[in-house]
Protein backbone atom coordinates (compact mmCIF):
# COMPACT_ATOMS: atom_id res chain seq x y z
CA UNK A 1 0.00 0.00 0.00
CA UNK A 2 1.65 3.33 -0.77
CA UNK A 3 2.38 6.11 1.40
CA UNK A 4 0.57 9.17 1.55
CA UNK A 5 2.37 12.20 1.71
CA UNK A 6 2.48 14.08 4.39
CA UNK A 7 1.87 18.14 4.87
CA UNK A 8 1.44 20.81 7.23
CA UNK A 9 -2.16 21.67 8.59
CA UNK A 10 -4.18 23.69 10.82
CA UNK A 11 -6.25 22.31 13.68
CA UNK A 12 -8.43 24.87 14.64
CA UNK A 13 -10.90 25.09 18.09
CA UNK A 14 -13.13 27.64 19.29
CA UNK A 15 -13.83 28.04 22.97
CA UNK A 16 -11.83 24.12 23.22
CA UNK A 17 -14.28 22.69 20.86
CA UNK A 18 -12.45 21.16 17.69
CA UNK A 19 -14.05 22.99 14.65
CA UNK A 20 -11.92 21.40 11.42
CA UNK A 21 -8.65 20.34 10.61
CA UNK A 22 -7.28 22.33 7.67
CA UNK A 23 -4.87 21.32 5.10
CA UNK A 24 -4.05 19.82 1.75
CA UNK A 25 -1.47 17.69 0.73
CA UNK A 26 -1.30 19.98 -2.42
CA UNK A 27 -1.36 22.78 -0.73
CA UNK A 28 0.89 26.59 -1.71
CA UNK A 29 -0.25 28.60 0.98
CA UNK A 30 -2.03 27.75 4.51
CA UNK A 31 -3.25 30.57 6.42
CA UNK A 32 -5.45 31.39 9.23
CA UNK A 33 -6.13 35.18 10.97
CA UNK A 34 -8.34 36.43 13.32
CA UNK A 35 -9.47 40.28 12.26
CA UNK A 36 -11.22 43.30 13.89
CA UNK A 37 -12.04 46.49 12.40
CA UNK A 38 -13.67 49.56 13.54
CA UNK A 39 -16.75 48.81 11.93
CA UNK A 40 -16.70 44.94 11.53
CA UNK A 41 -17.31 42.19 14.10
CA UNK A 42 -14.28 40.12 14.84
CA UNK A 43 -13.92 37.26 12.56
CA UNK A 44 -11.33 34.35 11.82
CA UNK A 45 -10.63 32.92 8.30
CA UNK A 46 -8.76 30.17 7.45
CA UNK A 47 -7.43 29.18 3.97
CA UNK A 48 -5.01 28.35 1.36
CA UNK A 49 -3.96 28.05 -2.08
CA UNK A 50 -3.61 25.30 -4.25
CA UNK A 51 -1.55 25.74 -7.40
CA UNK A 52 -2.04 22.72 -10.12
CA UNK A 53 0.59 22.00 -12.68
CA UNK A 54 -2.43 22.70 -15.46
CA UNK A 55 -2.14 26.98 -14.60
CA UNK A 56 -5.04 27.12 -12.37
CA UNK A 57 -4.98 27.63 -8.65
CA UNK A 58 -7.70 26.66 -6.41
CA UNK A 59 -8.50 28.46 -3.35
CA UNK A 60 -9.94 26.82 -0.61
CA UNK A 61 -11.77 28.10 3.13
CA UNK A 62 -12.60 26.02 5.84
CA UNK A 63 -15.25 27.49 8.50
CA UNK A 64 -17.33 26.25 11.40
CA UNK A 65 -19.17 22.86 10.44
CA UNK A 66 -22.88 24.03 9.08
CA UNK A 67 -22.20 27.69 8.24
CA UNK A 68 -22.91 29.27 5.08
CA UNK A 69 -19.97 31.74 5.49
CA UNK A 70 -16.53 31.85 4.65
CA UNK A 71 -15.67 33.21 7.75
CA UNK A 72 -16.29 32.36 11.52
CA UNK A 73 -17.47 35.56 12.93
CA UNK A 74 -16.42 35.65 16.77
CA UNK A 75 -17.95 37.15 20.04
CA UNK A 76 -16.15 38.81 22.92
CA UNK A 77 -14.93 36.72 25.69
CA UNK A 78 -13.87 33.80 22.35
CA UNK A 79 -10.96 31.42 23.07
CA UNK A 80 -9.49 31.00 19.56
CA UNK A 81 -6.55 27.81 19.35
CA UNK A 82 -4.43 26.73 16.28
CA UNK A 83 -2.27 23.40 16.67
CA UNK A 84 0.43 23.33 13.44
CA UNK A 85 0.66 19.72 12.77
CA UNK A 86 1.90 17.68 10.33
CA UNK A 87 -0.64 15.27 8.98
CA UNK A 88 -1.60 12.61 5.89
CA UNK A 89 -5.23 14.06 5.76
CA UNK A 90 -7.07 16.84 6.67
CA UNK A 91 -11.07 17.97 6.55
CA UNK A 92 -12.29 19.07 3.13
CA UNK A 93 -12.64 22.27 2.47
CA UNK A 94 -15.95 23.87 3.01
CA UNK A 95 -15.91 25.93 -0.22
CA UNK A 96 -13.17 25.75 -3.08
CA UNK A 97 -12.96 27.93 -6.33
CA UNK A 98 -10.62 27.35 -8.92
CA UNK A 99 -9.90 30.50 -11.38
CA UNK A 100 -6.65 30.43 -14.00
CA UNK A 101 -3.90 31.89 -12.27
CA UNK A 102 -4.05 35.28 -14.26
CA UNK A 103 -7.59 35.93 -13.14
CA UNK A 104 -6.56 36.22 -9.17
CA UNK A 105 -4.98 39.32 -9.46
CA UNK A 106 -8.25 41.04 -8.53
CA UNK A 107 -8.23 41.64 -4.36
CA UNK A 108 -10.75 39.59 -2.44
CA UNK A 109 -14.05 41.30 -1.00
CA UNK A 110 -13.19 41.69 2.76
CA UNK A 111 -16.48 39.94 4.86
CA UNK A 112 -19.76 42.00 5.77
CA UNK A 113 -22.60 41.28 7.83
CA UNK A 114 -25.40 43.07 8.35
CA UNK A 115 -25.59 46.16 10.85
CA UNK A 116 -27.92 46.80 13.37
CA UNK A 117 -28.31 50.48 14.02
CA UNK A 118 -26.11 51.48 16.65
CA UNK A 119 -27.16 53.61 19.70
CA UNK A 120 -25.84 56.56 21.03
CA UNK A 121 -24.47 56.34 24.34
Amino acid sequence: MPTRKRFVAFEVFINRKRQFLAGHANQSVLTASVTWGASDEPFLYVGGLTASRAGKESYTTWCKKGSQELYQFLRPGDEVRLRVLEVDHADAPHHRETKPAESNRQPRKRPTRSKKPRTSR
